[in-house]
């Protein structure tokens, strides 16, 4: 079902509106999201390169 224009407007004016949430990893995010969203986060994951990627990178002070 189309949603319109109209739709997105509003919801991108209530997002603007809104204070944004602040995070200090980014696994506390993903836990604040999964809540919101009826899609499990490990599909998020499989299916979005950068989260796959970010969640897989491992720093230099890992190898010393």
């Amino acid at each position: 079902m189309p949603v319109g224009v109209w739709n997105v407007r509003e919801n991108v004016r209530a997002a603007l509106t809104t204070e944004p949430s602040r995070f200090e990893t980014l696994q506390q995010a993903l836990t604040h999201v999964s809540g919101r969203m009826e899609i499990p986060m490990e599909t998020w994951i499989a299916n979005s390169g950068i989260l796959r990627d970010f969640l897989s990178q491992r720093r230099i002070d890992d190898y010393v």
